[in-house]
């Protein structure tokens, strides 16, 4: 029991002090690539009529 509870402690406490290293990270790549751009297609459907489809590209 006093293992679990360790771990579960130790575990939250990693995810906190991380948390903020992750997120300069993310948002350093993020600045520096241009991030996502939706990227629109259109396909055919199931009944075969032409329907939207929006994706999350990321530019190259």
């Amino acid at each position: 029991m006093a293992k679990r509870f360790f771990d579960i402690v130790a575990t939250t406490i990693g995810l906190i002090l991380l948390c903020p290293v992750l997120f300069l990270l993310a948002w350093r790549i993020k600045a520096e690539d241009g991030g996502l751009r939706p990227e629109e297609a259109i396909k055919p459907n199931v009944s075969s009529r032409a329907a939207q489809s929006f994706r999350q590209m990321a530019s190259l």
